[in-house]
């Protein structure tokens, strides 16, 4: 029997993890490399639960480390664009903190309860969230709008000004994304608290059946 440490998911999932860990040395000095790492990440993110489900490999550490690592990359990047953009700092840190605070309550308690999976629940917006459309679009519009913020920051500088002088339909298309991809950035973030309010409901509803049943 293979060991749940060793599904193929899970493995994907270091992966993710080191390539992240290595990002953290170039994020603030060479922004391709960190784009490149970044970019791995995201395609491991993409192939793991697909991994887990075509071997039947599906487990709550891959839940954990899936979730944990989400939120690892984009704490990453946030906080690159808060030392970036530092008047923006503020909004920086409020949007690491509930997104931080939403999923990690909101994986305790699908846990504790028996849930196999974060994403699974009953409330309907974050029943509407969770399809995979729309969390595919979302969460890519989430990513997306953070990566182009850091990409225009160095685009912006002498070393990398060849993005906008070199390739002006590629800055076009930078910013016309940009006011694309922000309204659902902020709607992703929105549903954020949503479900950190649902999370922290259904904890205290199930202590308070277990209170009952003792």
């Amino acid at each position: 029997m293979t060991s749940i440490f060793l599904y193929y998911a899970n493995i994907c999932d270091y992966v993710r993890i080191g390539v992240l860990m290595i990002a953290v040395f170039f994020v603030l000095k060479a922004p391709i490399t960190f784009i490149i790492c970044y970019i791995i990440s995201a395609l491991c993110d993409a192939v793991d639960g697909n991994l887990a489900r075509a071997f039947n490999q599906c487990s709550r550490l891959g839940a954990v480390l899936d979730m944990i690592t989400d939120r690892a990359g984009t704490t990453i990047l946030i906080t690159a664009l808060a030392v970036l953009y530092p008047t923006y700092a503020p909004i920086c840190c409020l949007i690491t903190f509930i997104d931080i605070c939403s999923h990690w309550t909101h994986m305790y308690t699908s846990l504790i309860k028996g849930g196999e999976s974060h994403k699974i629940c009953s409330n309907p917006i974050l029943h509407w969230y969770y399809t995979r459309s729309v969390l595919f679009t979302l969460c890519l519009c989430n990513e997306a709008t953070f990566v182009m913020w850091y990409i225009r920051f160095f685009a912006q500088t002498n070393e990398y000004k060849w993005i906008i002088e070199g390739t002006p339909f590629l800055w076009y298309l930078l910013n016309t994304l940009l006011i694309i991809s922000t309204p659902l950035c902020i709607l992703k973030n929105l549903i954020n608290i949503v479900q950190w309010y649902e999370a922290a409901k259904d904890l205290v509803d199930w202590e308070v059946q277990q209170n009952k049943s003792n």
